[in-house]
């Protein structure tokens, strides 16, 4: 059988030496997600696409492992089979929720639009809609997302909301799990205890976008307080909680013009916080459109991939827990393609995608209201329901030929489709993400004078 490398085999930028003086190569299979350390006698011969000069029990154990190939597999299309495969079987309802449609902050770069409503009236109905869908054959699991606007605006209506879901999940004999996208000027350790511990969240994500004085400025409180102390000061206490340690925390930092230099600063304030360790992961994404004009405050896809990879090495300077390398693939996007997820804002509006609701200039892109649509199964079919089909067919982007298609998913389908290129950072500096991956595992890069920790 003739093989060649996989297309998804991407390498680090240099080679190192291991402990033993051995020259290796970091390799990231994106097909799979896993990434290997290898001879660099291996990894040159893979580099140059073929199989020629390996024996035979390598190679049988290269392909094992799928960074050999038959010749003529077609691996993007198996890629993208996976997807419609992923999405068609999936046993997962999830329900993105928003418990009001106003926010408390108005962020710089936000391109939603807020009003004092909450979902309150909506809230019987609604739950009837999930516990049909819970009741439902093919259900195994619910997935509630909270979002908004900004969900704690509405508390109190969260809480019966979260009650009443975990009541259906137990009569469906479903599993149950939640998240929280807030941004913590309203969380309170407290608050957060219960949440989890009563009201079965099991993920977090707040915002800090660097330090104080920026966080402050750019995430601004329409009241006039500051949240930067209080975001932080609860982060603190939930790592020191032990009671909190099977909740999920993740930081969230936009990164645009204005703060692409503070990696240094930010980090060390968050180590100093007592924020280090395994229980916050930390993450910094782009600044990027909900239909807005950002064009002042963000930076190119290219350039904020050369800056990430400085935000990475600070992270991993001041002991911060972040991932580094992508550790799962991504068969699907978002909740946008997935006919089995619906997002529902305050008003009962029911959407397919969570940049919709608020946008202005997207209200024609609502499905129903939850208050009359029929109480079906399925949401009704969506914007984007056909995505896989069009990136099959190579209509809809250049994702096929994308050597980080399966750990991408093929990038927002609402920014393709309306011309604005939604690439993943990892697409531009994934071979540096590998080198600090080698630092980090406590390899010599080839050149360097000393060994790097």
């Amino acid at each position: 059988m003739q093989l060649r490398a996989s297309r998804y085999l991407i390498f680090s930028e240099g080679s190192f030496r291991n402990a033993d003086g051995i020259s290796v190569r970091i390799a990231c299979l994106t097909s799979t997600a896993r990434t290997y350390v290898l001879d660099a006698r291996i990894a040159d011969v893979l580099l140059t696409g073929g199989a020629e000069g390996l024996d035979g029990p390598t190679a049988d154990q290269l392909l094992a492992l799928g960074l050999l190939v038959p010749e003529g597999a077609d691996e993007a299309l198996d890629a993208v089979r996976a997807s419609k495969r992923a999405v068609r079987e999936r046993r997962v309802r999830t329900f993105v929720v928003m418990p009001s449609n106003y926010c408390n902050m108005a962020c710089e770069y936000c391109g939603q639009e807020h009003e004092k409503r909450t979902i309150a009236a909506r809230a019987e109905r609604l739950v009837e809609r999930v516990r049909r869908a819970a009741a439902a054959e093919g259900t195994d699991h619910l997935h509630i997302g909270w979002f908004g606007g900004e969900p704690l605006m509405a508390y109190d209506i969260l809480r019966r909301l979260a009650s009443a879901f975990l009541d259906v999940a137990a009569e469906g004999n479903c599993g149950y799990t939640s998240k929280l996208v807030t941004n913590g000027s309203l969380l309170s350790h407290r608050k957060l205890r219960d949440l989890h511990l009563k009201y079965g969240l099991t993920e977090l994500e707040v915002t800090l976008d660097g330090t104080r004085d920026y966080h402050d400025k750019s995430r601004v409180l329409k009241g006039g307080w500051r949240s930067f102390d209080r975001v932080v000061s609860m982060l603190g206490e939930t790592a020191a909680d032990p009671d909190l340690a099977r909740l999920d925390v993740t930081v969230r930092t936009n990164v645009g013009a204005a703060n692409a230099g503070m990696a240094a600063e930010y980090a060390a304030a968050m180590a100093a916080a007592g924020l280090a360790g395994s229980r916050i992961s930390f993450y910094p994404t782009v600044i990027h459109t909900w239909g807005n004009d950002v064009t002042e405050l963000t930076v190119t896809k290219q350039r904020y991939a050369e800056i990430e990879l400085s935000w990475f090495e600070e992270f991993a300077r001041a002991g911060l827990n972040h991932a580094l390398l992508p550790s799962t693939t991504k068969p699907i996007v978002c909740v946008a393609v997935d006919p089995s997820s619906e997002v529902i804002d305050a008003a009962g509006g029911l959407f397919s995608c969570t940049e919709q609701p608020l946008v202005p200039g997207y209200e024609g892109t609502r499905l129903g209201n939850v208050e009359i649509l029929p109480l079906e199964v399925r949401r009704p079919a969506g914007q984007f329901d056909d995505w896989h089909a069009g990136v099959e067919a190579g209509t809809e982007t250049p994702c096929r030929s994308c050597r980080v298609l399966p750990i991408c998913g093929g990038g927002c389908p609402k920014h393709w489709r309306e011309g604005t290129m939604p690439c993943p950072s990892y697409k531009f500096n994934l071979p540096g993400r590998l080198d600090l991956y080698g630092r980090g595992l406590g390899l010599r890069k080839e050149g360097d004078g000393a060994c790097a920790g």
